[in-house]
């Protein structure tokens, strides 16, 4: 779990740095590996706690190219609010969808120790997952770069498609006037 300790800290800006491994965050991506390393502020005005910063953590990822294993650092940017009210804390069901107040803030209880951000990194480091996961090698190649054996075949086929494409049987539709 990730985790910040809040209790009895006053209104002001602290530094956060913190290095916790994969395994102690449930339910995150097996490609991650090594330690999660946060870097950011926490803010605490009143009632209200305000963590920003990035996130990272190494992964292991299989090229979509060549098929080959690569290891790319995955960086997530990190801007959560919380909103210390026991009242509204009590009255939510527990869940992460009913913790969140109007402005987006998730509900915390008055007397909680600690902040725990785990599903929220979790998240983030999800959607900062590149969705082509492309070798440093490769990148910004295209096919005929990377496998100049095939490059010759490849435009041949292009060729042909092309010509295949044309099809007498629309042309009596073309004739035909819609105002």
């Amino acid at each position: 779990m990730i985790k910040i300790y809040i209790q009895g800290i006053e209104d002001g800006l602290y530094d956060i740095d913190m290095k916790i491994p994969v395994e102690e965050v449930t339910e995150l991506e097996p490609e991650y590996f090594g330690n999660i390393h946060l870097v950011g502020k926490l803010r605490k005005f009143g009632k209200r706690y305000t963590i920003t910063g990035t996130a990272d953590c190494e992964s292991n990822l299989v090229c979509d190219i060549s098929l080959k294993n690569f290891t790319k650092k995955i960086t997530a940017s990190i801007n959560i609010s919380y909103l210390a009210d026991t009242y509204l804390f009590n009255l939510s069901a527990h869940s992460m969808r009913d913790r969140k107040s109007e402005n987006n803030d998730i509900i915390i209880g008055e007397e909680d120790k600690y902040i725990e951000l785990s599903s929220e990194i979790r998240e983030e480091f999800a959607v900062n997952m590149p969705m082509k996961r492309v070798a440093p090698e490769y990148e910004g190649k295209n096919f005929e770069d990377i496998y100049p054996q095939f490059s010759a075949n490849f435009n041949q086929k292009k060729k042909k498609t092309k010509k295949a494409e044309i099809d007498d049987r629309w042309e009596p539709l073309k004739k035909i006037k819609l105002n």
